[in-house]
């Protein structure tokens, strides 16, 4: 970003600076526990399934719901390379079904996806059925 002279998706300002990076990290910890579940559901055959892995994982999911819900709300209003890939790992959970019924009870957080999804760059990426 910063060789192409957009110093905005992660800026230089340290507190602003910290507060998008904490937020890539949390959505890109979002989006490897939607990889995990997904592979572990979807792919690997019943009889090998780790129940206790599935239920840390679907946890996990939540509480990151949970927490970009309630404590980044300003934070997604901007776009940064951590409302990026917040709307990269929330578009990823939609697609696949991944947390069932998680807008409802995170409507910021839903909102947020529905205004993001309405970017070109977001509906020039989606994937066709």
């Amino acid at each position: 970003a910063h060789v192409a002279g957009n110093k905005h998706l992660l800026p230089d300002d340290g507190v602003k600076r910290f507060r998008i990076l904490t937020l890539l990290a949390l959505s890109q910890g979002l989006g490897d526990a939607s990889v995990a579940l997904r592979y572990e559901t979807a792919t690997r055959p019943e009889a090998a399934r780790w129940p206790a892995f599935i239920e840390r994982t679907k946890a996990r999911l939540n509480d990151c719901l949970g927490e970009l819900e309630n404590n980044w709300h300003a934070d997604l209003q901007d776009v940064t390379l951590g409302s990026i890939a917040t709307a990269a790992a929330l578009a990823y959970i939609d697609i696949r079904d991944i947390v069932p019924g998680w807008r409802k009870s995170h409507m910021n957080l839903s909102q947020f996806a529905d205004r993001f999804a309405k970017r070109e760059s977001m509906m020039n990426t989606t994937p066709k059925p």
